[in-house]
């Protein structure tokens, strides 16, 4: 597992960081080398990638990630329609989520 950190509001890889509160960025980066990364960015332009099953093997660090997610996605980050199933967001289409028109390849 690689080293994470993550607070109420943000997660860490390495010295790499972001806001987890304030995300402009949500995406689900298919399978690459058999593992999907995350891609968060945020509203002062910090961008984190990490693979989705490394910040899911620990529950509580995922609890504190996805909520800043769930977060961000109600107060209207835009995100596109794989990755807003993916990530299982309850309330994506039914709170008026902005879904980008992306194609996802799988490679």
């Amino acid at each position: 597992m690689r080293e994470f950190a993550a607070g109420a509001d943000w997660l860490r890889k390495g010295r790499i960081w972001v806001d987890v509160y304030n995300l402009v960025e949500v995406e689900i980066e298919p399978r690459k080398r058999n593992a999907d990364f995350l891609v968060l960015k945020d509203r002062a332009g910090r961008s984190i990638t990490v693979g989705v099953d490394d910040v899911q093997e620990n529950a509580r660090l995922w609890e504190l990630v996805y909520n800043g997610i769930l977060h961000s996605v109600a107060c209207g980050v835009s995100v596109d329609e794989g990755t807003a199933l993916d990530l299982c967001l309850p309330f994506a289409s039914s709170m008026g989520t902005r879904f980008r028109t992306t194609v996802r390849q799988s490679g």
